[in-house]
């Protein structure tokens, strides 16, 4: 199955192609902003390289946050339209559930627990099974409150892992062993592909937004209208 895997939801942007867990190619550039422009030119970029057309392509992954608001929405929506066009699935992935999975090790005794900065002093979390199954839904919480609903024993893991851990350790908390902390800045674009691979085609996937866009519309304000 060859699968075109897209992330632009994290400090990222980034393609790949790949082809029964086999990575073909992967296209990965830090920004902090104009994902929507610099992701046309990296999916043509590796067609160009692989000499491989879109419709050749079987299934789409796209990370579907939570993360950046403008990144996310960029992301889904030329997935979900290169999808259509194509006459293909498209899988989301979420970002919580991408860094659970390589943080995952069958061996090891514990819960994983992704935690990624908001702002505004909140974070999105979730934590996961040692199969990789939810414990909870996807949430948006205070430092404080996800401490109190972490497991006993976890892998901690994902941007704002090091930031939990250290108000753990620096507040003596006890209630809460850490039995592997992974920091990582975001999930490897191949590893969306991987999921997607063993997903069941659903509705075209939506944005996990979370929170509302840092940028409103001001009720108060509008334009006159013309007599």
């Amino acid at each position: 199955m060859l699968i075109l895997a897209i992330d632009t939801s994290s400090i990222y942007c980034a393609v790949a192609l790949t082809c029964h867990q086999a990575v073909i190619t992967r296209i990965s550039e830090r920004i902090s902003k104009g994902h929507a422009e610099k992701l046309i030119g990296q999916i043509a970029q590796i067609t160009d390289q692989t000499n491989i057309t879109l419709d050749q392509i079987d299934r789409i992954a796209i990370n579907i946050g939570p993360g950046s608001f403008t990144g996310v929405r960029a992301g889904v929506s030329t997935a979900r339209a290169l999808a259509l066009a194509l006459e293909i699935p498209v899988i989301g992935v979420s970002a919580l559930e991408a860094l659970a999975k390589q943080a995952h090790n069958k061996n090891a005794p514990s819960k994983i627990t992704v935690v990624i900065e908001a702002g505004r002093e909140m974070f999105y979390y979730q934590s996961f099974n040692k199969d990789l199954t939810p414990l909870c839904a996807p949430g948006l919480q205070t430092l404080e409150n996800i401490i109190l609903a972490l497991p006993q024993q976890i892998v901690l893991t994902g941007p704002a892992a090091d930031t939990i851990a250290a108000h753990i350790k620096n507040n003596k908390i006890n209630t809460v062993t850490i039995s592997d902390l992974i920091p990582c800045e975001a999930a490897n674009v191949v590893t969306y592909a991987h999921l997607a691979e063993n997903k069941q085609p659903q509705a075209a996937p939506c944005p996990l937004y979370l929170r509302d866009a840092d940028a409103k519309q001001n009720a108060s304000f509008s334009l006159p209208r013309k007599k």
